[in-house]
């Protein structure tokens, strides 16, 4: 969980089909996002992209829900 000051977030990393499956919450609600990864092959990915918030200061929580997630980056503007 962190605090970040903008409009969008973007998650990236390695995916893998043994990989599970994450959460992403904005100022505690599951957004609408605009992709996330389908994929089946290993290599570093957009896991997770998300523009659906108003500009600000918002509150981010990340879950694994399931298994494995290997994050490499978090950016966000």
């Amino acid at each position: 969980t962190f605090n970040m000051v903008g409009k969008r977030i973007g998650i990236f990393g390695d995916y893998d089909t043994s990989f599970g499956k994450l959460e992403v919450l904005v100022d505690g609600k599951e957004l609408e996002y605009d992709f996330q990864i389908n994929t089946k092959t290993l290599t570093l990915r957009t896991l997770y992209h998300a523009c659906a918030f108003e500009e600000g200061t918002h509150n981010i929580t990340i879950n694994v829900k399931e298994g494995k997630v290997n994050i490499d980056v978090i950016g966000f503007d």
